[in-house]
């Protein structure tokens, strides 16, 4: 198995570990407890509404678009931490939106838990926590404040991208 390969100097890895490797563009990953398939879907939606050539590998449905797409720009992905995979992430950009203990069938403490986001936080570019932006001057129209901070997140993407914040505004307000 893996432990006699390992001891005949193998290299154990995952497929996490060999896309991130192999992967030409920059990943923008998304994580949390909750909202990852919702922050992804409007990141994806307001790039594509500001002319980029985004891909995507979302792991929910949202009845936008097909949870896989191909273009030549950044690749928006849906980090899941259920498994533990997540610390193995280096992206450019990781979002992470709000943090719940969650999956104790795999991460046996909460600190565990969290330690799995410290290890991405430790291996992204750059980290986007939509819990710490300024929400003032922003006004989304969807239900809840935490959908109201998980779009705030979705336009950050934006506006670090480069792109001002009045055509953010105006693409957000078709994605919405």
């Amino acid at each position: 198995g893996l432990v006699a390969a390992a001891q005949k100097g193998a290299v154990i890895t995952s497929e996490m570990e060999v896309f991130f490797s192999l992967c030409p563009c920059k990943i923008y990953a998304v994580t949390g407890s909750d909202g990852k398939t919702t922050t992804s879907t409007w990141i994806v939606k307001i790039l594509k509404e500001l002319g980029e050539d985004v891909q995507w590998a979302i792991g929910g449905e949202s009845g936008d678009f097909p949870v896989a797409g191909s273009g030549k720009g950044v690749l928006v992905v849906e980090a899941d931490e259920s498994d533990g995979t997540l610390s193995l992430y280096h992206p450019s950009v990781l979002v992470v939106n709000r943090l719940d203990y969650d999956h104790p069938d795999h991460f046996k403490s909460e600190r565990e838990y969290f330690q799995c986001f410290e290890n991405a936080r430790k291996n992204a570019g750059l980290v986007i926590d939509s819990e710490s932006l300024d929400m003032e001057g922003w006004d989304f129209p969807v239900a809840g404040a935490h959908n109201r901070r998980n779009a705030r997140a979705a336009v950050e993407v934006a506006l670090r991208r480069g792109h001002s914040r009045d055509a953010v505004e105006k693409a957000a307000k078709k994605c919405f």
